[in-house]
This record gives C-alpha cells, structure tokens and sequence, in this order.
C-alpha cells in the first residue's frame, strides 16, 4: 500500500542493506522504500509509480556490482 503523497523509489534489497541505508541517508521520509530482489528489478520497477531507483555502484570489498539472482 503507497504512503499517501510519497514517491516511491525502488532499491536493492532488503532493509538494512548499504543501497537501503544510502537510500535511507539521502531522502529520509521523503519517500516510501521498495525492495527489490535485484538489479533488473529495480530497474524494471520504475514507472509513474516508482520514479526514482538507487543502486550500488560497487561493493566496498569484490569491487563491481552485477545483477544478482535469487536461487529460490
């Protein structure tokens, strides 16, 4: 359920991640989160609904971010 009057801005997930505390550091309350499983699903999340994504660059350890896949 959207928060009223929220933008809603997807990031890599789940809380507590370093995508969601960089979210969290630069707009606080003025959005509502949306998790996302991976890379690709950020980026298919935006839309009207979702305008804005946040997604790591590179990990402070291996180095370069690439899209992850869940093994469920």
């Amino acid at each position: 359920m959207a928060i009223a009057n929220l933008p809603r801005l997807a990031f890599l997930g789940p809380p507590g991640t370093y995508s969601h505390q960089a979210a969290c550091s630069r707009f606080a309350d003025s959005v509502e989160y949306y998790e996302r499983s991976s890379i690709p699903d950020v980026f298919s999340a935006l839309s009207n609904e979702t305008p804005l994504a946040l997604i790591p660059q590179e990990n402070s350890l291996p180095g370069c971010v690439r899209g992850r896949r869940s093994h469920a």
